[in-house]
C-alpha cells in the first residue's frame, strides 16, 4: 500500500472552517485514489509553533515528526496557515534539505493564500495525480477494478435509458479512469475493454452537440480498436467499424467530408466483407453505413447515388421489420429501432426523389415513412407525433407541386394540427412558424393575384370580351372569397355582383340571380361584424330587387324591402343609400310601413326581409356546392386567366394557399 500524507499546521488558533473543508478535500481524493491502492491521509501537527527572537515563527520542532510521516509515504506535502512572511526563511529551507536529503519521499510545502485554499488543492491534485501517474496497478487488483470499471459502465447504461445524461456521463468518466489505469499495466488484456467508455462518451457528447469532446473520444476508441486488430486479428473489425461509422457521421455532421468519406469507405469495404444472411445484427450495421454514406452522397449532390445507396439500406431494414414483425419474441425495443431507421431512410428518400424529379416514388417513400412513425407513436405518441407532423408535411409539398390540391390540403392540414397539439415539442414549434409564415406570404399572393384578375376582367369587360371577362371574375371572386379577412371578402362580393351584371347582360338569368345573392350574403355576414358595410348589403339588395322586379315582373319583393329598410339605417354613411332610399319611399308599400303598420308575413311566418336574407343564405351554400362541382371539372389553357384557374377553390386549402 502507497501512502500519501498532507500535515497540516497552526501556527495560530486552528480554524475549525478551513480545517473542515481540508477533511473533505482529503476524504474525495481518498475515494478517488483508494481504489488504485494510494491513499490519501491528512494529519494534524501536533506540536507548537512558536515564534524567535526575530518575531518569527520557526518551524525546526516540526523536523521529528515530518520525518515520521515521509519515510511512510511517497509523497508529503505540509501546510502552514499562516503567510510566507511570517516564518523564518532560514528554519523553513533548512528543514525542506533536511527532509528531501531522507530520499523517502516527495515533499512539498504550502503556505495560507491572500486568495484562499483553492490554489493549494489545485497544485496538490496535480501533483499527486503525477504519482499517480508512476504508480502500476498491483496484479492482485486487478480483476477487483476491472470489475468496477463495469460496475460503472452499468451504471451509466442505465442512467442514458432513464435520460440522466449528466450522471452517465460520469459513470462513464469512472470506468474510463480505471480502465486507463489497466491498460498501462495490461494492455495486451484491457485494450478492448478502455474502448467501449471512449466509444459511448463520444455517442453521449455527439448526441448533447459537444463535438469536439465527442471527437477525441472518437478517436481515442478507433485507435484502440485498430490497435487491436493489429495485435489479435480481424475478429475485432465489427468494433474498428462502429467506431470509423460514429467518428464519420460526426465529421459529416460538422462538414468535414472528405474526413467523412474515408471513414465511410473503409468501414463500407469492412460491412461489405462481414455481412451475414444470418447474422441479421451484421445486416442492420451494413444498412447503418449505406445510410450515412447516401447522407454523404447528398452533401455532395450525388442525388442519384445516394438514392441507390439509401434504397439498399431502406430495403435491408424493410425485409427484417417484415421478418421481425411475424416473430412475437422480437422485443419492443428492437422493432422500434429498426422502424426508427426505416422511417427516417425513407423521410429522406423521399427529399432525394422529390428534389430528383420523381413525385410518385417521393410520395410512396412519405407514405411508408408516416407509417412507420404512427406504429411508434402507439407507444410513444410525445416523441413520434411530432415525426409524422415533419414528414406529412413534407408529403404536402409534394402533393402541391403536383397540383393535387385536395390531397394537399389534407396533409397540410393533418401537419398543422399535429403541431398544434404539441407546439411545445422543439420540431414542432419550428414546423409552426414554417408554415404561419407560408400561410401568411400564400395569403398575400392569392390577394394580389386576385386583384390582377378584377383589373383583367374590367379589361376584357370594356372590350366587349364578355364571356371571358365573366371567366376571369369567377376566378378573381373564388381566390378574394376564400381569404378571410373583411378586405378581401368585400372585394369577393364586388367581384359576385361584377358577374351579375355580365350574366345579365348576357342573358344567363340563373347564373345572374346566383351572383347576386351571393355578392349580398357575404356583404350580410360582414355588415354583422362591421355596420360600415350596411351601405353595401343596401346596395347588393337593391340590385338585387331590381333584378327580380325586371325579370318577374314584380313591383316589389323582399330584396327592394331590405334594401329600403337598410338603406333608412345608413343614410349618412353613404350617398348611395340616399338615391337608394329616395328612389324607394314614394312605393305604396314603403310608405304603410313608415306610418307603423305590420310587415307582411310569408306562409311560414316570415317578413319580408327575413325571407330575403335566408334565400341568401341558401342560394350562396348552393353555388358553393356547385362550384366544387366545377372546379372539379375545370381544364388548363394558357391565358394568364386560366392559368390562375388552374387553383382550384378546394375549400379549406385555399383559404391559406396561392399558387406556388
Amino acid at each position: 500500500m502507497k501512502k500519501i500524507t498532507i500535515v497540516a499546521a497552526f501556527p495560530y488558533e486552528k480554524d475549525m472552517k478551513e480545517w473542515e473543508e481540508l477533511q473533505k478535500f482529503t476524504a474525495q481524493l481518498e475515494q478517488f485514489y483508494g481504489r488504485f491502492n494510494l491513499h490519501v491521509e491528512l494529519k494534524e501537527y501536533t506540536g507548537k509553533i512558536e515564534k524567535n527572537e526575530k518575531g518569527l515563527f520557526s518551524v525546526k520542532g516540526m523536523r521529528r515528526e515530518l520525518m515520521d510521516y515521509t519515510a511512510k509515504s511517497v509523497f508529503c506535502s505540509f501546510i502552514l496557515f499562516c503567510k510566507k512572511e511570517e516564518l523564518d526563511p532560514d528554519d523553513m529551507n533548512h528543514l525542506i534539505r533536511t527532509l528531501m536529503q531522507m530520499k523517502k519521499a516527495e515533499i512539498a510545502a504550502y503556505f495560507r493564500p491572500g486568495d484562499g485554499m483553492q490554489p493549494v488543492r489545485n497544485d496538490l491534485i496535480r501533483r499527486i495525480a503525477a504519482v499517480d501517474a508512476k504508480n502500476i496497478v498491483p496484479r492482485e487488483d486487478r480483476n477487483r477494478l476491472s470489475d468496477m470499471a463495469k460496475q460503472y459502465m452499468n451504471m451509466a447504461f442505465g442512467f442514458e435509458r432513464e435520460r440522466k445524461l449528466k450522471e452517465a456521463e460520469a459513470a462513464y468518466r469512472e470506468a474510463l479512469v480505471i480502465q486507463k489505469k489497466l491498460v498501462k499495466a495490461d494492455e495486451n488484456t484491457y485494450l478492448q475493454d478502455i474502448s467501449f467508455p471512449y466509444h459511448n462518451l463520444g455517442t453521449l457528447y455527439f448526441q448533447s452537440g459537444r463535438y469536439e469532446e465527442a471527437e477525441q473520444m472518437y478517436k481515442a476508441a478507433l485507435d484502440a480498436r485498430r490497435r487491436l486488430v493489429s495485435q489479435k486479428g480481424e475478429v475485432y473489425l465489427p468494433l474498428v467499424a462502429a467506431s470509423g461509422n460514429a467518428l464519420g457521421a460526426l465529421y459529416l455532421q460538422r462538414d468535414k467530408i472528405e474526413e467523412a468519406e474515408k471513414l465511410f469507405t473503409e468501414v463500407m469495404d469492412i460491412r461489405r466483407q462481414l455481412v451475414n444472411d444470418q447474422d441479421d445484427r451484421s445486416k442492420i450495421a451494413l444498412a447503418d453505413i449505406c445510410g450515412n454514406m447516401g447522407n454523404l452522397y447528398n452533401k455532395q449532390k450525388k442525388t442519384q447515388e445516394a438514392i441507390a445507396i439509401l434504397n439498399e439500406a431502406l430495403t435491408i431494414l424493410t425485409e427484417l421489420l417484415i421478418k421481425y414483425e411475424k416473430d412475437s419474441a422480437t422485443g419492443k425495443e428492437t422493432m422500434e429501432s429498426l422502424r426508427k431507421k426505416a422511417a427516417a431512410t425513407s423521410n429522406t428518400l423521399g427529399i432525394l426523389q422529390g428534389q430528383a424529379g420523381q413525385p410518385e416514388e417521393a410520395i410512396r417513400r412519405y407514405r411508408q415513412a408516416i407509417e412507420l412513425y404512427e406504429k411508434m407513436a402507439v407507444d410513444k405518441p410525445e416523441e413520434n407525433t411530432p415525426m409524422v407532423a415533419m414528414v406529412t408535411y413534407n408529403l404536402f409539398h409534394i402533393y402541391r407541386n403536383q397540383k393535387m390540391v385536395q390531397e394537399a390540403a389534407e396533409a397540410h392540414r393533418n401537419s398543422y394540427m399535429m403541431c398544434m397539439e404539441n407546439q411545445k415539442h422543439p420540431l414542432c414549434s419550428q414546423l409552426l412558424t414554417i408554415m404561419k409564415k407560408e400561410m401568411e406570404q400564400d395569403r398575400k399572393r392569392q390577394a394580389e393575384i386576385g386583384d390582377k384578375l378584377a383589373e383583367q376582367a374590367k379589361n376584357q369587360h370594356e372590350n366587349g370580351l364578355f364571356e371571358e371577362s365573366i371567366h376571369t371574375w369567377n376566378q378573381a371572386a373564388k381566390l378574394h372569397s376564400a381569404l378571410p379577412d373583411s378586405e378581401n371578402q368585400a372585394k369577393a362580393a364586388l367581384a359576385y355582383t361584377e358577374l351579375g351584371l355580365l350574366y345579365w347582360d348576357t342573358r344567363q338569368m340563373k347564373e345572374a340571380e346566383e351572383s347576386y345573392l351571393t355578392s349580398l350574403k357575404i356583404y350580410q355576414i360582414l355588415a354583422e361584424k362591421d355596420k360600415i358595410h350596411l351601405p353595401e348589403v343596401a346596395v347588393a339588395s337593391y340590385n338585387l330587387g331590381i333584378f327580380y322586379q325586371e325579370t318577374r315582373e314584380e313591383d316589389v319583393n323582399e330584396y327592394l324591402r331590405l334594401a329600403f329598410e337598410t338603406a333608412g339605417q345608413c343614410l349618412d354613411l353613404s350617398e348611395q343609400c340616399r338615391e337608394i332610399y329616395e328612389n324607394l319611399e314614394d312605393e305604396p308599400l314603403y310608405e304603410e310601413q313608415e306610418t307603423g303598420a305590420s310587415e307582411d308575413m310569408d306562409e311560414g311566418g316570415m317578413t319580408d326581409s327575413e325571407a330575403a336574407y335566408e334565400k341568401a343564405e341558401e342560394a350562396a351554400e348552393r353555388i358553393e356546392s356547385e362550384d366544387a362541382e366545377s372546379d372539379r371539372a375545370e381544364s388548363e389553357t394558357e391565358t394568364e386567366s386560366e392559368e390562375i384557374g388552374k387553383q382550384k377553390s378546394g375549400g379549406w386549402f385555399w383559404k391559406l394557399f396561392g399558387k406556388k
